[in-house]
């Protein structure tokens, strides 16, 4: 009887482990799989969180940045500003009956405009160099009409040449400043 009660109890021991090995084990391990996946599943709904909290944050922040580069853009001069300004001159020039042989900004005004930008109290000035050729009254006409223009910001200088016998045209060097971008379309 002890030998079938010793059969009895070892049999049962190995059913009892074979099923916690079958049933169990599996189980367990099952548990700690998901257990892990829970704890990384928190961790990104804690990340989530995260970044809800930061997205309005971010907008304004963006938003400030994008007002900002616009501010910047609109202190910026224009090219579209000197062609205009340059044509303006031209176009005054021709109505007046007035040769205009020469006209620049000077290089290094263009460069410092390219260097610094305007702040919105201090709008950007260009100096323009003109050689005119024609009658003095032709000329006087065309200069008082530049000096009445919207972009006109004061005369730098003012050199007139006498006409050589037997030419009616003079020669006129002048100098101004002109404010970039108030030129109106007419």
């Amino acid at each position: 009887m002890k030998k079938v009660y010793l059969i009895t109890v070892i049999a049962l021991f190995t059913t009892v482990t074979a099923w916690h090995l079958l049933l169990m084990l599996p189980q367990t391990r099952e548990k700690n799989r998901m257990t892990v996946s829970l704890v990384d599943s928190e961790n990104k709904i804690h990340d989530l969180k995260k970044i809800i909290t930061e997205i309005p944050r971010n907008f304004t922040a963006e938003n400030q940045m994008l007002m900002r580069k616009r501010n910047l853009m609109s202190k910026l001069y224009s090219r579209d500003d000197i062609i205009n300004l340059l044509d303006e001159i031209s176009r005054k020039s021709s109505l007046n009956n007035v040769e205009l042989v020469e006209i620049s900004p000077s290089i290094e005004m263009l460069l410092a405009l390219n260097k610094i930008g305007a702040d919105q109290n201090n709008l950007q000035t260009l100096d323009i160099t003109m050689r005119l050729q024609g009658t003095l009254k032709n000329i006087g006409q065309y200069i008082r009409g530049i000096e009445n223009h919207s972009f006109y910001r004061g005369v730098n200088s003012c050199r007139i040449s006498n006409p050589i016998e037997g030419k009616q045209a003079s020669d006129v060097y002048y100098s101004f400043k002109a404010l970039l971008g108030t030129l109106k379309e007419s």
